[in-house]
Parts: C-alpha cells; sequence; structure tokens
C-alpha cells in the first residue's frame, strides 16, 4: 500500500473506532432514562434505536478495520471475497436504522395521542377526586343538618307534648267528619268523660246548640280558623259549660282540609259569676227604688 494513503486508513480506523465508543455512550444514557422512567415511550425507543445504531456502528467499524488491515497487509484479494457479505449486512443494519428513523415521527406522534389521552383520564380521575370529597363534604354536613333538625323537631315535640298534657284548657284534634280523633286530659276532665270514652266525642254531640256548630265549620271552611268562639258545650251527664273556642284548619299536601285543631277555655265559672253579679246588681237597684217609694 503507497505511504500517501496511510493517513486516510490511519483516519478511517479511528473514526470507526469514535463511532463505536459514540454509539455505546448513547446506549448507555438512553438505558439510564429508562431506568428513571419505565413508562416513557420515547426514552423506549430512542433505547432500542440506540441497540440498532450500536450494532450497525460495529459491524462496519469493524469492516473498515478488517478491510485496512487486509489491504495493509496486501491481501486484496480476501478482501473482495469478504466484501459482499460486509456490505450486504451493513446495507440490512442501514435499512433498520433508517426504518427505526422514518417510523420516529409516527411513534412520537402515537405517543402524544397516548399522552394527551392519559392526561385527559388524569383530570377526569383528578375531578372524581374532587367531586368525591365535595359529596363526602357534603354528606357530613347532610348528616349534621339532619342531626340538627332532628334535635330540632325533637326540642319541639317535647314542647307540644308538655303543652298538649299539661295544659289547663281544653286541647282536641278532630277530623274532617267532627270527630275528635285525640283530646288532652284536662279536656276530658272537663267533659266529666274518660279515655275510654274518647273514641265518642265529636263536634255534633258536644255543641249543644246546632247553630254555633254551623258558624264554627262556616269560619273553618271560610277563614281557616275560628277565634274566641263562644259556645255551649254538652258533658257527658248532659250539663252544659261555657266554652270560648279557638281553631285552625288541618291541610293534606294536597291543600285540602283534613281536620282542625282547637282549644276551648272554660268560662262556666266566670259566666256563672257574671250573672249572679248582674242578679246582686238588680236586686240592689230594686230595693233602692222600694227605699225611694217608701219615703
Amino acid at each position: 500500500m503507497e505511504m500517501y494513503m496511510l493517513p486516510s486508513v490511519i483516519t478511517d480506523i479511528i473514526g470507526s473506532q469514535v463511532m463505536i465508543i459514540l454509539s455505546f455512550i448513547s446506549l448507555r444514557y438512553t438505558f439510564l432514562l429508562t431506568r428513571k422512567d419505565p413508562d416513557n415511550f420515547l426514552w423506549g425507543f430512542l433505547h432500542y434505536f440506540c441497540i440498532t445504531l450500536v450494532v450497525f456502528s460495529i459491524s462496519r467499524a469493524v469492516g473498515h478495520m478488517v478491510k485496512q488491515g487486509l489491504l495493509i497487509s496486501d491481501q486484496k484479494a480476501i478482501w473482495e471475497m469478504l466484501s459482499p457479505y460486509s456490505g450486504g449486512l451493513n446495507t440490512l443494519l442501514m435499512i433498520s436504522v433508517s426504518a427505526v428513523t422514518i417510523y420516529y415521527h409516527k411513534g412520537v406522534e402515537g405517543y402524544r395521542a397516548i399522552q394527551k389521552k392519559a392526561e385527559s383520564l388524569r383530570s377526569a380521575n383528578m375531578n372524581l377526586e374532587k367531586a368525591t370529597e365535595t359529596m363526602k363534604e357534603m354528606n357530613l354536613h347532610l348528616e349534621d343538618m339532619v342531626t340538627s333538625r332532628t334535635q330540632e323537631l325533637a326540642m319541639s315535640e317535647e314542647k307540644f307534648r308538655n303543652f298538649f298534657h299539661n295544659s289547663k284548657d281544653m286541647v282536641f284534634f278532630c277530623n274532617n267528619s267532627g270527630t275528635i280523633v285525640d283530646i288532652n286530659d284536662a279536656g276530658l276532665e272537663i267533659l266529666d268523660y274518660t279515655d275510654k270514652d274518647q273514641s265518642k266525642l265529636s263536634l255534633k254531640h258536644l255543641f249543644a246548640d246546632d247553630t254555633d256548630l254551623k258558624k264554627f265549620n262556616i269560619s273553618l271552611q271560610q277563614k281557616k280558623y275560628v277565634e274566641d268562639f263562644e259556645a255551649e258545650l254538652v258533658k257527658r251527664d248532659g250539663g252544659i259549660i261555657y266554652a270560648l273556642l279557638s281553631a285552625t284548619a288541618i291541610y293534606d299536601k294536597s291543600g285540602e282540609i283534613i281536620g282542625c285543631e282547637g282549644i276551648a277555655k272554660d268560662l262556666t265559672r266566670l259566666k256563672t259569676m257574671t250573672q249572679q253579679m248582674i242578679s246582686t246588681e238588680k236586686m240592689a237597684s230594686v230595693g233602692q227604688m222600694a227605699a225611694g217609694v217608701a219615703h
């Protein structure tokens, strides 16, 4: 081999070695990247690309070094025999590298589409978690509200129960037909009834005057309430008591009247005392008139 070819040969050999070294360095970096982020498609793609590049670099560099070695030792015939195989292998590996390079963009597009879908799923998952947390907070608040409301209802029911049982006036409930469905102990005592007789009570039997009953019902239907209504009520033994009634209509969900709730105050004693005072005043007036005539 001519001496003027020596620099070219040395450069070719050194370049082949550098190509192998650089390809292995690239392979090392892609390997570390894949270890750091195994699920990253791009790092995996580049790692396999570098593997192909290393194989191609080794094949090409070894082929060049063998070629230069055979030419330096004047064994050109051997190289001519090996040259087609070396060239074919290099061509095959070059096609592989080219194919990987060509489909790189398609791989990137696919990866980006997958990443976009994954990001959308992550966003949806985050929104779902936020919605779940919101639902949990609402549920906690709802439980607190239900507990608070239950306590309020229990207190209100307790107050009503105390009022119903402890009131000295008659407190009653009746349905739309006028039958008394519930009455407190004070009411039973005023009317001289017992718990066993409660089912027999109705407004029709309690009102001594049917006209008063009609007025009571008309006021309840038209005004939805009755206020300070004086009426005579019949006791169990047939005796009459004077009562001052107030009542309010009870509605169902459709707005129809299904009964009433009311209070009756016994005015019998007051009425009796008033009549006695009137009678006393009348007698006093008659006495004064008689004394005046005598004089």
